[in-house]
């Protein structure tokens, strides 16, 4: 969390917004582009084999999506086991929508920088936002298609990239979605007491 907004304030129209912009902006993408930045990481960590689903957890730990025996510290197993079959949708669609694309594309660092700010600056959907946001969110989306462009055509030499633009982009939406399901489980969770955990910076997540 603290590193994601280190690196957003690198970017000088993150960081001339007021806190309540930045803070609305950064509520919306960090969820998401954690997820893809996790897939990427593994990616380069345990390579392009697809019979190795591995997951970063964090710099430390990693879960093996062809095990499902994780364990959470204060966490009753036997309450955890119960909601498992509520998980197994959730990882399916990370590796089927995220994890295999990835292996697959083998995104740069220029192309996964070029997704958080396409996270960061899609805004309709983000309530409160002020009217200068969102026009800088339009001018800065428009400098990035410039910049990917080039970056395509003149480092990557790619004379044809929409097929890898879309796949790339698709990632984006896929991660939504799984951002929204997984939630969807939390609430479940919750509602059924089978189990909790707290959160640091819950406000955020």
């Amino acid at each position: 969390m603290i590193e994601l907004a280190k690196m957003l304030m690198r970017c000088d129209r993150f960081a001339s917004l007021p806190f309540e912009d930045k803070f609305l902006l950064y509520k919306n993408v960090r969820p998401i582009f954690q997820n893809l930045e996790r897939h990427w990481s593994s990616v380069l960590l345990f390579k392009t084999d697809y019979d190795d689903w591995r997951l970063l957890n964090d710099d430390k730990t990693a879960i093996d999506f062809t095990s499902m025996r994780v364990k959470f510290k204060d966490v009753d197993p036997e309450m955890f086991k119960k909601s498992v079959p509520l998980w197994i949708p959730i990882r399916d669609k990370n590796i089927k929508f995220l994890m295999c694309p990835m292996k697959t594309l083998q995104l740069t660092e220029y192309e996964i920088v070029f997704l958080l700010a396409h996270i960061l600056w899609t805004v309709p959907d983000i309530k409160g936002l002020s009217e200068n946001a969102i026009r800088i969110s339009e001018e800065t989306t428009e400098r990035i298609a410039s910049e990917l462009h080039n970056y395509y055509a003149y480092e990557m030499g790619l004379s044809n990239y929409a097929s890898r633009l879309v796949k790339i982009t698709q990632l984006v939406d896929a991660a939504k979605e799984i951002r929204h399901e997984q939630q969807t489980v939390w609430t479940i969770t919750k509602i059924f007491d089978m189990f909790r955990i707290e959160a640091v910076g819950s406000e955020l997540i």
